[in-house]
Order: C-alpha cells, then sequence, then structure tokens
C-alpha cells in the first residue's frame, strides 16, 4: 500500500504500517489518559494497542506462510486501524487450500491467550489497565486475543468465516456461486455491524468502520473471483491492479503508478515503430544531422539512458511525434521549415514526452479500460491481444492532454538549453507555424493536439525567464 511504512519482512513478506495506524495509537493514548490515568495511563494505552497489533501480524502472518505453502505470493501485510490485511497476488488454486489458510489464523490468536494466562501471574503486572476496573494489561490482551479469534470466525466475507464458508460451500458448486453466497451473507452482517456500532450506548465507531469495511471488500472479492471466471485475462487484471511499480518520474518529480517495467516500455516503442516505417516512407537525406541534434537533447534529459532514435518521415505535414521508450520521428517538412536551435527545441519537446512517460501512461489508462471491458464482457482474450499494437499506433496518434503539452514545451526548452542550443528556438519556431496557420489554415500536424499557439508562447516566455 502507497505511504506505508516498512517495518521488517518474514520470508519475503513485508510487514508494513499504514499511517493511520498512528492516529488509532493517538486515540487510544488521549481515551486512557482522559480517563483518570494521566500519562501513564496514556502510555499502557497505547502499549496495549501495540501488543494487540503485534497478536494480529502474528495471525495474518499465519495466513500468509501458509498461503505460500500452497503457491500463493504474498506481496504484504499491512497494519490499519482496523486491522491486519495480507495482500496476495493470486488466490488458491483449491478451496481446500482456501480452507486451510483461513483455518490458520484464529488458532494463532488462541494460542497467544493461553500461554499469557499461564505466565500473567509470573509478569506481576497487576496495575488496573481500565480505569475503575481490575483489569490489568495482560487480562485485557488475553481477552482481545480471545475475541478476535472467535470475531474473526463471524461467516462475513472477506472475513476468516466467510472464507472458511465459501471454501465448505465449492466443495459441492461452483466457486462463484459459492463467494455469491458467502458475499451476501458478509454484507448482511457488514450492515449489522454497522448498525449496532451507530446504535449502541455509548456508540461504536470502530465497529461501524468495521461494517463499511466488510461491505466494499466483500463486493471487491466477489467482483475479482467473477473475472477469474474468466481465464487469463482476468488475472492480467488483477496484476494490474494489485502489481503497480510505484516509479519516480523524474520530470513531473512524482511517484506514479506504472504497470510497465523500463524493458516492456522499450518493448512497447520499438513495436509501434515497425508499424509506422511500414506505413511511412523514411527520409535519409536529413537523417544524420537530425540525429546527432536529438541525441545532443536527448543526453540532456532526465531520462538518458532510454535507447533514443531519431529518424525523418518523408512528408510535407509539419509534425512530430514520441514513442515509449526511445523512438521519435519528425517529418521532412519540419525539419527543412525548422532551424538548428528551433528543431533542437521540437526534438526536446518530443524527448520529454518520453521522459514524462505520458504515452506509456496513456497506453496504460486505455489498456486497463480494455481489459474491465473484456473481462466483463467476453473471454476472447486473444482477441484483444492481438489488436494491441494497431490500438497504441491509432491512440498514440490522437496527441496528449494540453497539461501534458506545456510540460513538454517547458522542460523540451530546458534540454535544448543544457544541449547548448538556443532555448528561443521554440518560440521563434512556434512564430513560424502560427504564421503557416494563418496562410494555408493548418488543422493537421504538429498544432492539431497542442494548445493554442499563443497561450504556449506566453508559458514559454514565463519559463525562459527562470533560466537565467
Amino acid at each position: 500500500m502507497r505511504g506505508s511504512l516498512k517495518l521488517f519482512s518474514v520470508r519475503g513478506i513485508d510487514v508494513k504500517v499504514h499511517p493511520t495506524f498512528f492516529l488509532l495509537l493517538l486515540f487510544f493514548g488521549v481515551m486512557f489518559g482522559s480517563e483518570g490515568g494521566g500519562i501513564v495511563g496514556a502510555i499502557w494505552g497505547m502499549v496495549f494497542v501495540c501488543l494487540i497489533f503485534l497478536c494480529i501480524i502474528l495471525h495474518e502472518m499465519s495466513h500468509s506462510l501458509t498461503a505460500q505453502h500452497f503457491g500463493v505470493e504474498v506481496r504484504d501485510i499491512t497494519l490499519w486501524p482496523i486491522g491486519g490485511i495480507a495482500s496476495m497476488k493470486n488466490l488458491p488454486r483449491k478451496p481446500s487450500q482456501e480452507l486451510k489458510i483461513a483455518l490458520a489464523g484464529p488458532p494463532v490468536n488462541l494460542i497467544v491467550a493461553i500461554l499469557l494466562f499461564f505466565i500473567k501471574d509470573k509478569m506481576h503486572l497487576s496495575s488496573p489497565l481500565f480505569h475503575g476496573t481490575e483489569v490489568d494489561l495482560l487480562t485485557a490482551v488475553i481477552r482481545t486475543n480471545v475475541f478476535i479469534a472467535f470475531f474473526n470466525l463471524t461467516p462475513a466475507l472477506p472475513m476468516d468465516g466467510g472464507r472458511i464458508l465459501r471454501a465448505l460451500l465449492a466443495q459441492n458448486m461452483d466457486y462463484r456461486k459459492a463467494t455469491k453466497i458467502a458475499v451476501t451473507l458478509g454484507q448482511m452482517f457488514a450492515l449489522l455491524f454497522f448498525a449496532a456500532g451507530l446504535l449502541v450506548r455509548p456508540p461504536n465507531p470502530f465497529l461501524a468502520l468495521i461494517g463499511i469495511f466488510i461491505y466494499f471488500a466483500a463486493s471487491q472479492e466477489e467482483m475479482l473471483v467473477d473475472m477469474k471466471g474468466k481465464g487469463l485475462l482476468a488475472l492480467t487484471l488483477l496484476l494490474f491492479l494489485t502489481g503497480c511499480a510505484t516509479t519516480y518520474n523524474p520530470v513531473t518529480e512524482t511517484e506514479e503508478r506504472i504497470i510497465y517495467s523500463r524493458e516492456k516500455e522499450i518493448a512497447i516503442g520499438r513495436a509501434v515503430a515497425k508499424r509506422i516505417e511500414k506505413k511511412y516512407k523514411l527520409c535519409e537525406e536529413k537523417a544524420q544531422y537530425v540525429e546527432w541534434i536529438g541525441r545532443k537533447v536527448a543526453f540532456a534529459s532526465d531520462r538518458i539512458a532510454l535507447p533514443y532514435t531519431f529518424k525523418v518521415i518523408d512528408s510535407d505535414e509539419l509534425n512530430a511525434f514520441a514513442l515509449p521508450g526511445g523512438p521519435i520521428y519528425v517529418t521532412r517538412a519540419l525539419v527543412e521549415k525548422a532551424n538548428e536551435d528551433e528543431l533542437a527545441c521540437v526534438l526536446g519537446h518530443e524527448v520529454a514526452h518520453i521522459a514524462a512517460r505520458h504515452g506509456l501512461k496513456k497506453l496504460q489508462a486505455h489498456r486497463l479500460y480494455t481489459l474491465l471491458s473484456i473481462a466483463l464482457l467476453s473471454t476472447e482474450e486473444t482477441r484483444e491481444a492481438g489488436k494491441f499494437a494497431a490500438q497504441a499506433f491509432n491512440l498514440l496518434a490522437l496527441g496528449y492532454s494540453q497539461e501534458d503539452e506545456l510540460l513538454a514545451d517547458k522542460k523540451g526548452v530546458d534540454y535544448a538549453y543544457k544541449a547548448g542550443f538556443d532555448p528561443y528556438g521554440m518560440i521563434t519556431f512556434l512564430e513560424k507555424l502560427k504564421e503557416e496557420k494563418r496562410k494555408k489554415g493548418l488543422s493537421r500536424g504538429w498544432l492539431s493536439t497542442h494548445p493554442p499557439i499563443s497561450e504556449r508562447i506566453t508559458a514559454i516566455e514565463n519559463h525562459l525567464k527562470t533560466l537565467h
């Protein structure tokens, strides 16, 4: 889970804590301290929470290690204020395996409770944990572990009891039908928990929150299982949703979720480039000149390690475009129209699109939409896979958002400037395009998907003031 803090790892399973967990610590500290315990009471309250969540880690680790035994890949365990969640990349192959995985958790809490029961008299922690009662710290931990064990056996998916129920039902019926029954029962319990959390006196917000979580988690469980029945494509979608890498974007200086690796990004670009070079004739006459300028600009970019290529398409249209992973194309007409500095800025603009992964993110968003559509409406995954290269070509031809284009303008002049070219070449080239548009009414090419020229010139002029 993005933003979570890693505590440690066990057999490749990261144990993390979500930042909101610390709000729970603070809440219990304030609650115990304000009920007459003072600072000492606040400290004991937070110690109590930490001990309970240590037991929850043991509970979830038991599930996770059992899942690993059956070949299920476990990504991590994350602690939230409502409990712990083990994130698994795939589902167990057999209902009997899911049954054993689900049964692995609750006994851990009972074992912890039994062990603490026998040693608590030797710990000499007799100070009451709850003000006005005789309940000490270890007694409270024992009681809470017993509660956790039996509460988790509630037949409400995605709790342990719900998974046990589904596994038992699935031994005698279709897995999706078993899931539907477990989900329906789980959502009934969720509504019950939510209502009870609001109606009891005093209200119990944690119980209401657990009800909300169970309701929506159950719905998601049903959706994923339904897609699993549609074959390999659904598995691809599941990996898309849970397996995206957090990647730093050096252009925007932010962390982004990207499904495609660097190698895949390059492969996509090369695949689309083959289609382009089959469709359009290349102009060798200007190739070395464009390659020389392009490589200088690319070397000044934020992603210099990509295998950039710069080629000229024999066309009278003023156009330039970039593909994921490095391929960049400009038309012969554009090369003839621009001087050296102007061409450097145009190529810098296209390099910026690649460095910022604009094309890759556009393909990724379209890919997710396609996967969702087919997973929900069809099982013909091979038909979808065969059309991806053509879809990528058509999608990239539509251009980028105006926000992406303005960012590429700014980074493009930065790259050209760092490479030793005059960054004002972008403005003079845009002025040429403006005049060309006035004369010939350009409606296609490099202008068709970009913001208005006057807006671009103003933005670049403001940006150029920061370069000096």
